[in-house]
């Protein structure tokens, strides 16, 4: 008795809805998981500790460095496919976001907006590379800009991973558990970019960097595209 009343609040709804009518996922999406865990399963198999350095990267700064010398943000396979898996999953994420919150941002559907949202991830951390570039030219090379552009994307290989369960549930669990799943993924999201962000602060601070470089930088690649889809997301 107390295991049929178990199971019933799983695959029951608080508003007694089954699960089943709130099955979400779309056909194509079967497409992207599984080229999701192809990367994960040909990186596991051809690169054994690539997972453990990554997540060793983003807690010890010391580790990051001897990764860096090692290799670029993107001159390694398995670097250029975890940022693929991290547009991949974010594309997932911003769309299934899209039709929770009624966003009226693009007027598209289906495999397009999906292929949008992905681009868009691609455009933002494109056009922050080239801009960090930019800086770093500016400044004559004092703000260390390749080890940030290179500690950014190892929190954006590492969001890859872990926002990939939270994309699975949001594409095939109970959409009535969306929007604690969407809260857990900006949590996540977020957590990652304030760990970068204390980072960079304190590799330029040690050395020695111009304020006005760091504040340049923080306010017009980090602050400001932060706040304006904040403020888009409560206009909606």
């Amino acid at each position: 008795m107390q295991m049929t009343a178990l199971i019933s609040l799983i695959l029951v709804r608080y508003d007694g809805l089954p699960l089943a009518e709130f099955a979400q996922a779309e056909p194509w999406m079967a497409g992207i998981f599984l080229l999701s865990a192809t990367i994960l399963a040909w990186i596991k198999n051809s690169y054994p500790n690539r997972f453990e350095r990554l997540f060793k990267s983003a807690l010890n700064v010391r580790m990051m460095r001897q990764t860096m010398r090692e290799e670029s943000a993107f001159t390694h396979r398995a670097s250029f496919l975890l940022f693929l898996l991290f547009v991949l999953t974010a594309g997932v994420i911003l769309y299934r976001a899209h039709y929770y919150f009624g966003w009226q941002t693009l007027s598209l559907s289906g495999p397009s907006l999906y292929a949008a949202y992905c681009a868009i991830v691609l455009i933002v951390y494109g056009f922050k590379t080239a801009v960090a570039e930019g800086v770093n030219a500016w400044s004559d090379g004092d703000f260390s800009m390749k080890e940030y552009v290179y500690s950014m994307f190892v929190y954006v290989k590492a969001g890859g991973i872990l926002l990939l369960l939270p994309a699975i549930f949001l594409a095939y669990g109970n959409s009535g558990y969306s929007l604690p799943v969407l809260i857990i993924s900006g949590t996540i999201f977020c957590s990652l970019l304030i760990m970068r962000t204390v980072r960079g602060i304190r590799t330029a601070l040690q050395a020695n960097v111009n304020p006005v470089y760091i504040i340049l930088y923080l306010c017009g690649l980090e602050i400001m595209p932060f706040a304006v889809f904040m403020v888009m997301l409560v206009r909606q």
